[in-house]
């Protein structure tokens, strides 16, 4: 009852082992003196429903053309496979006597050719192989798939019969859409297309895009059909292409959560500056504008750690830096993996001389999932230079990542530092930084011209809690040590120093211990109801808002930003969560529905992660709503 030609196995055998897109390589243009697209790559992989978004004068639509061959490159070739048929509509509607259906069904050149022919050809041998292409392209259902087609735009069975110059320039519009879809080509380019349809034709277009079968770019400002209709979107800024792979949505957080990314990382880096440039520009403002003499930076304010723990064999791990009372850039180096066209980068921060990064990655098309154990970094410390060679694996699949060094020579970076921010602040510095403790009695000796203290705790605090910044924390806990009990900032003494303020808390610590400020040891251990006792505590302090406010917000903000995202729970509750191997354990506050608040807390010893943390989400979603 199914018959299908020799030439459509063969064609669909063909298409099983070629892999064909459209490949923008290092285009550039420029139109009336304004660069649109300079140096830029991306490409469209075969069968994908891509949108083109960008701001008005990015180049959407001149991309169009520069496919299309109606304007040249710069620079750069636009490469698409060889013998695509691309369709796009017309930009004048169809206004001749023709009927709406025969104007469609003139839009399939190839089959109305082939039926002209056959009116006049003789040869049976010729006549059979037109019938077998006419078969091959489907031409005999043509009148019921062009019907089809100007039904769903809105065209009734006797509007399809009237001709084209008896409708409006939108209703021929809808015209010239329909034969461009009925034409079926191998790459179809629509620009704005809704703009001319009501509600019920941009339902019927979305539905259609995500039946059609073949590559489709479409310009557009509707959400809903971008977050329908296609599984990719090229972002058109600053005269560059990036591919993003989902809808419209998608990229909108991925896009989000990217600038977020940069965004915070700027406002970091230039706080740390802050409050060095700060210093600095209060003396220039005393009218000092020579420094003679040595800088001293006295870091002895924490014990030094004669014998260092490292949570594990992985030392160049971030969260193996050591606590120090000096510290700029969290003592770390960030290494940026930027992924684009299946093409990873390496880039580091701090940008500073003596920095070295090789990328010696492998290329996966694996899940991205624990993407941090697949990367094998090497740091080697030789002379002035810090060379850090990453080795392993990266997945195209993996977004924009960002891993953290423990390969910083900090007290290396804060001279630099300091004399950068001297040198732009055209302060003449003579002398040498050098590190040097001084005593109490010494420090009472000097004359004292300036002091600088940092951020309020609260804030300092809310961003630790946010963003899980573990140094910070284990800094805060020698702080603590220091400033208000009789033992010494070293982390030997962490364990007693919070058992003794548990005591005098009335809280139960016997299933209790900790190595150091931040928890983070494969040693530490907690049970529950210690987790409850401490949340307790905190909703009867008067520091309630501040440490609740300073949780992440379930699939909203911090760390747990990706995590049960949408839920109805999600802006309802401040969490923190915790997971090593075999362990997973999450803590905090939710607000119900009713208004009730509640302490939550979950734990888990074993390997059932992904289990529980659906019974986790069942469980805050029924405490939420009851």
């Amino acid at each position: 009852k199914y018959s299908i030609s020799i030439t459509q196995i063969f064609n669909k055998i063909l298409n099983l082992f070629s892999f064909k897109m459209i490949n923008f390589k290092e285009i550039s243009f420029s139109i009336g003196g304004v660069q649109l697209f300079e140096n830029t790559s991306a490409f469209v992989p075969t069968g994908h429903k891509v949108g083109i978004v960008g701001r008005n004068g990015t180049g959407k639509t001149s991309l169009f053309k520069l496919v299309l061959n109606e304007l040249s490159l710069d620079s750069g070739v636009i490469e698409v496979p060889k013998n695509y048929k691309i369709g796009a509509v017309a930009q004048e509607a169809p206004s001749t006597e023709e009927t709406l259906i025969n104007t469609v069904l003139s839009a399939d050149i190839e089959r109305t050719k082939l039926l002209n022919d056959l009116e006049t050809e003789t040869d049976p041998n010729k006549i059979a192989n037109m019938h077998i292409r006419l078969s091959d392209i489907d031409a005999y259902s043509a009148e019921a798939r062009a019907s089809s087609i100007l039904s769903g735009l809105g065209f009734s069975p006797a509007d399809q019969k009237s001709p084209c110059s008896s409708f409006s320039g939108g209703w021929r519009m809808r015209v010239a859409l329909a034969s461009i879809l009925f034409s079926n080509p191998d790459l179809l380019l629509l620009d704005e297309p809704t703009n001319y349809l009501d509600f019920e034709g941009t339902v019927w277009l979305e539905n259609f895009l995500q039946r059609f079968k073949n590559t489709v770019l479409v310009i557009s400002h509707d959400r809903n059909l971008l977050n329908k209709s296609v599984n990719g979107i090229l972002h058109l800024s600053n005269k560059k292409l990036q591919f993003y792979t989902g809808n419209y949505d998608t990229f909108d957080d991925e896009r989000r959560s990217k600038l977020e990314q940069l965004i915070s990382q700027k406002n970091k880096q230039d706080a740390q500056r802050a409050h060095i440039q700060s210093f600095v520009n209060r003396f220039k403002a005393k009218g000092i504008d020579q420094i003679t003499g040595n800088i001293f930076l006295d870091d002895s304010y924490f014990k030094n750690q004669l014998n260092p723990k490292y949570i594990d064999d992985l030392s160049y791990r971030a969260y193996n830096v050591q606590p120090k009372s000096l510290l700029i850039e969290a003592g770390a180096i960030e290494i940026q993996f930027l992924n684009q066209d299946n093409n990873v980068s390496l880039y580091h921060k701090p940008s500073m001389e003596g920095i070295k990064v090789v990328n010696n990655l492998k290329i996966t098309n694996k899940a991205c999932e624990d993407w941090k154990s697949k990367i094998r970094p090497d740091v080697i410390f030789a002379d002035e230079l810090i060379q850090v060679t990453v080795n392993g694996s990266f997945s195209k699949k993996c977004k924009n990542k960002s891993l953290y060094l423990n390969a910083l020579n900090q007290d290396g970076y804060l001279k630099a530092a300091i004399i950068n921010i001297l040198n732009e602040a055209k302060i003449e510095f003579e002398g040498e930084i050098e590190q040097q403790s001084f005593s109490d009695d010494e420090l009472n000796s000097y004359v004292l011209l300036d002091e600088h203290f940092s951020d309020p705790l609260n804030q300092l605090m809310y961003q630790m809690n946010k963003y899980s910044l573990n140094l910070f924390s284990r800094n805060l806990a020698l702080v603590a040590m220091k400033y208000k009990t009789e033992f010494d900032a070293d982390e030997f003494n962490t364990d007693i120093f919070f058992k003794s303020w548990f005591e005098k808390k009335g809280i139960n610590a016997n299933e209790f211990f900790i190595e150091n400020g931040a928890g983070l040891s494969r040693d530490s251990y907690a049970n529950s109801l210690l987790f409850q006792e401490i949340l307790a505590f905190i909703i009867a302090s008067d520091w309630k808002s501040e440490i609740i406010s300073s949780l992440p917000i379930t699939g909203i903000d911090g760390t747990l930003k990706s995590m049960f995202k949408e839920k109805s729970f999600s802006n309802a509750t401040h969490l923190k969560t915790g997971r090593l191997k075999n362990v997973f354990a999450l803590s905090g506050f939710m607000k119900s529905s009713k208004g009730e608040e509640y302490i939550v807390t979950f734990v888990l010893n074993g390997p059932q992660y992904e289990s529980f943390l659906k019974f986790i989400e069942q469980s805050l979603e029924y405490l939420y709503q009851h």
